[in-house]
């Protein structure tokens, strides 16, 4: 079976937010930002012992001028992530780069590749 990714429909859910006012991408910032911004980007695509399972793993990056509207940002985002099955398994504090407040986190499961459905 052929390798399977999520990239697309997790963000075309974030992308389908309600009055979400943020640019989301999957490309890392090459520039200042133009205002609050996600970036889901594929970090882990392994296949496993099982021919029809393989392993995905996502980080989502959240940055705004203010770490209340990255928290605000990132709660909505985590709510969608969540609320498609996937488990987040690495989300530090708030840090400052050279683009503003930032918020990662990581997000993993496994895949069925038959019906493209995660799995523990």
């Amino acid at each position: 079976m052929s390798m399977v990714s999520a990239q697309v429909q997790i963000l075309e859910e974030l992308r389908g937010l309600e009055g979400l006012n943020a640019t989301v991408t999957a490309q890392w910032p090459s520039r200042k930002l133009s205002g609050p911004t996600i970036v889901v980007q594929e970090i882990s695509n392994t296949a496993t012992d099982v021919p029809v399972v393989d392993s995905l793993s996502y980080q989502v990056d959240v940055w705004a001028e203010e770490a209340d509207a990255v928290r605000s940002l990132f709660q909505r985002t985590d709510e969608v992530l969540s609320g498609m099955g996937w488990k987040r398994s690495f989300c530090p504090p708030i840090t400052r780069d050279g683009f503003g407040q930032r918020q990662t986190a990581r997000y993993s499961r496994k895949v069925d590749k038959r019906f493209l459905r995660l799995i523990d």
